[in-house]
């Protein structure tokens, strides 16, 4: 599910898996920095929620900000990138 701006929104998500029967919903954060939609937008939102499906317990997993796993990939993407170039890539100005 997304914030905004693409379907389906967390709520949208939320409700479906509501009337499916599903009563407990971990939402894991896929947002590369804690800033403000993980710090402030994505709390508030899961408390409304909460306060529309009373019976969900919903929980938010920790985001990605300085998991040594989002390092190495990272770095994977970089050697892959490089290997299947001759010439480095130079970025416009």
């Amino acid at each position: 599910a997304f914030l905004q701006r693409a379907a389906p929104e967390l709520g949208e998500a939320v409700a479906g898996l509501a009337g499916r029967g599903i009563r407990r919903v971990v939402i894991v954060p896929y947002l590369m920095m804690a800033g403000v939609h993980l710090k402030r937008d994505l709390p508030r939102m899961v408390r409304e929620l909460a306060g529309r499906h009373p019976g969900m317990r919903l929980k938010i997993a920790r985001g990605l900000d300085g998991h040594p796993g989002v390092a190495a990939i990272l770095e994977d993407r970089v050697r892959e990138a490089l290997s299947r170039s001759r010439r480095p890539a130079v970025l416009p100005s």
